[in-house]
């Protein structure tokens, strides 16, 4: 109910949470809901196949390599935290798969572009982090005017599975507000923070992410639309071009020259029938049987798909060609820069994920503060490191570079073949001596100086 008098902002919050959900579903690999777009494209046409392109799914998987799907460094607090406290939330961080979690709400995040975290306290004490799209919840607005921050709202209602029968999965509901968090289950509910619905915690159990601002007023940013658009337009083009190919395919038997009069006649030869047809009229042309096939422009069709998808590719720092697969051969310096942009979009991200962090940290620590008897200051803050990029090069580039940083000094034959092979200093100085020992005795190498081999 309008309350006010003034410019009025409508969006569709069915067909909004049903396209998160299609987002959802086509990042998981789900292809269900392309039965009921080809029904609302072709009402008509029959014998339409399905056919998919996982476009969504890649996409994901080719923009969240630089961050989580590495190997990183968290630091928590400062030089000056307890050792107990360091070690509590290391291995918490170990046996929870935080860096797996985050991984899945990266992913999320590149198409849906809000998601919330809320962490589940497990018997063992550790945590079960799981991210949740805006298909799946509700917000409760308090201050519209911090519409976007997820602690200015009176309470979170989120869809969760509570009965699977016979393929068909019932949702119940979990409610987060700033003095209550539970779940529904059948013939109750269970508090989600200890021993009652009451967590004292003071607000919001859950930790909000997003890569792009919400629209005033509200909490979702828009959805990845572009992306979403386009997958579904080129399963619908594969399917409708399948069908193009073999209906024009299939031969029709035509008779041209035909006259009224006509004699047919059916030989047997051997095996086979053979269709012999007379002319009543000597002077009028002999009449000929052909099957004539339709010619689909299918170079076109496939051009304009692979147009389509080299413009998305290029609104979203992608190479085109690691999802067309060319049969060309692509240079490491290309190979180099594709994965420059890859990195350089993925920075954006830092900040966001620095955040998200670090108030999912302060929230694990006022949950476990509650029970546990090492205490976690709530104030303590955590530091990521992230793999540092290197860049791609061909065997005879990377050998020319080791060898002109020895010559140089700036690099230690030792210390290269160390953290190669993986060795103790002591054992590689013992294999370049044998190296340089093996190459002087058969003579393949002239000219190595004793310095060499002393490295």
């Amino acid at each position: 109910m309008l309350l006010y008098n003034g410019d009025v902002d409508v969006i569709n919050e069915q067909k909004f949470r049903t396209r998160s959900m299609q987002l959802d579903e086509l990042l998981r690999g789900d292809y269900r809901m392309m039965a009921a777009e080809l029904r609302r494209v072709f009402p008509k046409t029959k014998g339409l196949q399905e056919r998919y392109v996982p476009l969504v799914q890649r996409y994901a998987h080719e923009l969240s390599g630089a961050l989580y799907a590495r190997p990183l460094t968290r630091r928590f607090g400062s030089a000056m935290l307890p050792a107990p406290i360091f070690q509590k939330l290391r291995k918490l961080y170990v046996e929870s798969t935080i860096n797996h979690a985050m991984l899945h709400a990266h992913r999320e995040l590149l198409v849906q572009q809000t998601v919330i975290m809320v962490p589940f306290r497990e018997p063992d004490g550790y945590f079960y982090i799981r991210s949740y799209s805006p298909w799946e919840f509700e917000i409760e607005y308090g201050d519209l005017l911090r519409a976007g921050e997820l602690q200015s709202a009176k309470s979170v209602s989120i869809k969760i599975p509570v009965q699977n029968e016979a393929g068909a999965v019932v949702y119940g509901r979990m409610y987060l507000d700033h003095e209550r968090a539970y779940y529904e289950v059948r013939g109750g509910v269970v508090p989600l923070i200890g021993d009652s619905v009451e967590h004292g915690l003071g607000m919001i159990p859950a930790v909000s992410i997003r890569s792009e601002d919400a629209m005033p007023g509200r909490f979702e940013a828009p959805l990845n639309d572009a992306v979403l658009n386009a997958a579904i337009a080129l399963m619908i083009s594969e399917s409708d071009t399948e069908l193009l190919v073999h209906t024009q395919a299939w031969g029709q038997r035509v008779l041209q020259g035909a006259q009224l009069g006509q004699m047919v006649e059916e030989l047997q030869i051997g095996p086979e029938k053979v269709l012999a047809l007379y002319s009543m009229d000597p002077a009028a042309p002999s009449p000929e049987l052909k099957i004539v096939q339709g010619q689909p422009p299918i170079s076109s069709i496939v051009a304009w798909g692979e147009s389509r998808l080299r413009l998305l590719c290029s609104m979203f720092d992608l190479q085109p060609d690691a999802f067309l697969k060319n049969n060309t051969s692509t240079t490491a310096s290309a190979r180099a820069a594709d994965a420059r942009d890859r990195v350089d979009s993925a920075q954006r991200y830092i900040p966001i994920f620095e955040r998200a962090e670090r108030e999912l940290l302060r929230l694990i620590a006022k949950i476990m503060n509650k029970t546990d008897p090492v205490q976690i200051p709530e104030d303590i803050d955590v530091s990521l490191r992230f793999s540092r990029f290197l860049p791609y090069a061909d065997p005879l580039h990377e050998a020319q570079a080791v060898q002109l940083q020895m010559q140089t000094g700036t690099m230690s034959p030792v210390d290269y073949v160390m953290s190669r092979d993986g060795l103790s200093r002591e054992g590689a100085r013992s294999r370049i001596r044998q190296n340089i020992a093996e190459i002087r005795e058969l003579g393949l190498v002239d000219g190595m100086g004793a310095a060499d081999g002393e490295a």
